[in-house]
């Protein structure tokens, strides 16, 4: 199975006010918020991607680890940002989940934010305790189903001028044909997507629908 892996690159914070143009964007560092605790996949790939987009923009971007809350914490930092295009969000898989388990979310996940790209993906494996009788992913459901309490799951701005989206999407573009950067993606167990602005939006929005689905077919409750 695959999943977003952070990549749901830089999700603009979408309330604010607008303070600059974007003409002369950027004139200042970046702050590219990861809503985990430093040393995750999801802080690994941004550091990665981090150098080469600050190179390519002509400013440092500064990685700012705000983890809590199954990422909810700093992808709310992103949704409450100044829309000017300097507080970026390096988001993963959670970011389509929250939706479907949280009964409310501090932030409005299709409207709240900006969709920029979507920098790669990498595999997930789910794996249980030998003792568990499953040797499925149904099963696992299922098991869960007849013995509730016995799992636990840890569970820019719209208003960002056009000229700093196209600004961020034109480097991000650049990303993408970058051989050595590929290169350390890979080793790191990362497959490059890059698959621009509209099929990064769409990619959210089915698997925000795919994990409602999932949700309410299984009736799994989160604690």
């Amino acid at each position: 199975m695959k999943r977003i892996a952070a990549c749901l690159f830089g999700a603009v914070a979408m309330l604010g006010t607008m303070h600059a143009s974007g003409a002369d964007y950027p004139t200042k560092s970046i702050r590219l918020i990861v809503p985990f605790a430093p040393g995750g996949g999801t802080d690994l790939l941004a550091r990665l991607v981090a150098p080469p987009l600050g190179e390519t923009l002509g400013q440092q971007i500064v990685v700012d680890n705000r983890g809590g809350g199954g990422s909810v914490i700093g992808t709310q930092i992103v949704a409450k940002a100044a829309a000017d295009g300097y507080t970026l969000g390096f988001l993963d898989t959670a970011f389509v989940i929250n939706p479907a388990i949280a009964t409310s979310l501090p932030y409005n996940t299709e409207k709240d934010f900006v969709i920029l790209n979507i920098v790669g993906t990498s595999p997930t494996v789910l794996v249980v305790h030998s003792g568990v009788p499953a040797k499925s992913l149904n099963e696992l459901i299922a098991y869960a189903k007849q013995n509730p309490g016995s799992f636990r799951f840890l569970a820019a701005p719209a208003a960002v001028s056009r000229l700093v989206q196209q600004r961020l999407i034109a480097a991000m573009e650049k990303l993408a044909h970058m051989p050595d950067l590929a290169k350390r993606m890979a080793e790191n167990g990362y497959d490059p997507t890059f698959i621009g602005p509209p099929g990064s939006r769409q990619y959210v929005l089915t698997e925000m629908e795919k994990w409602r689905k999932v949700m309410k077919e299984s009736a799994l409750k989160v604690n």
